[in-house]
């Protein structure tokens, strides 16, 4: 579901599930879409080229696994990329819909535990989480930190909104249950991808890394190589040189004039002409 911003979905019922123990091919309560949620996905691909190269640069993996993949964009750029050791993981309804090899699709349930006999370097899980119910949030972080040592993770905040999010959380609820795990969230995507259009808003702004303790060292020398910039910081800078393009040498000679009468206006020069009365004949 990585994929997933559309405005249609419907949750699964639950009566009619059947768990497995390994929480595959299960009908619980999961976050499974109706075939035609999955149409006009293609928008994600720019997203999926932008954040996958980021990611590939960061750690050159071998091996990739989807959480909540939907119909697998960003399985498939890393494909693309020459990565073909991938594992996409979500309802059954997306098989219909799954873009990358069908032996590479594995029905699931992400409010189930979910154990596999290997792991891979990188886990994503992308927009999935607010689509579980809060108490399903420690299971699917329990799932993503047993299935990799690096874990490319967004969810919706509060307020974002969208058709079946029942869990929006703020980033620290997300970076305490990692925590609990052993992982360290690394504010290293966020950066890059100010102010790149063409890779979608949710992701600029919801965009984490999380680390076991063994892979935080190699992440952070490339940030601090490649000079990463802090995310707040760099939009509002550009926000203040957008703000100063856009306005007339007008507005901008007027809000001089007035910072000048300020600054005068705090002085001792400043009060003394506030006092002088006005020339006669004036």
């Amino acid at each position: 579901m990585a994929e997933c911003r559309v405005e249609h979905t419907r949750m699964m019922d639950e009566a009619s599930a059947a768990e497995s123990g390994d929480g595959s091919e299960g009908r619980g309560a999961s976050t499974w879409f109706e075939l035609d949620t999955y149409g006009g996905l293609d928008d994600a691909a720019p997203s999926a080229a932008v954040i996958v190269r980021l990611v590939d640069e960061i750690l050159s993996p071998s091996s990739v696994v989807d959480v909540g993949c939907g119909p697998g964009i960003f399985l498939a750029e890393w494909i693309q990329r020459g990565v073909t050791d991938v594992l996409g993981m979500d309802g059954e309804p997306v098989s219909a819909v799954y873009r990358p090899p069908a032996a590479s699709f594995r029905v699931t349930d992400l409010s189930t535990p979910v154990r596999l006999n290997r792991r891979f370097e990188v886990a994503f899980c992308l927009e999935v989480a607010e689509h579980l119910a809060p108490n399903n949030a420690e299971t699917l972080v329990a799932t993503l930190t047993d299935l990799a040592p690096v874990v490319v993770f967004s969810a919706a905040p509060p307020g974002q909104g969208g058709a079946g999010h029942i869990n929006e959380r703020w980033p620290s609820h997300w970076q305490r249950l990692f925590t609990a795990r052993g992982y360290r969230a690394l504010d290293v995507l966020r950066g890059p991808l100010v102010g790149v259009e063409q890779v979608a808003y949710y992701y600029r702004t919801n965009l984490f890394l999380f680390a076991d303790d063994a892979s935080v060292v190699p992440v952070m020398e490339w940030a601090d190589a490649n000079d990463v910039a802090d995310p707040y910081m760099t939009a509002f800078q550009a926000g203040i040189r957008t703000g100063l393009v856009e306005r007339s040498w007008r507005e901008l000679l007027a809000a001089v004039v007035r910072k000048a009468r300020r600054r005068v206006g705090t002085t001792r020069w400043g009060s003394v002409l506030r006092r002088t009365p006005p020339a006669r004949g004036s």
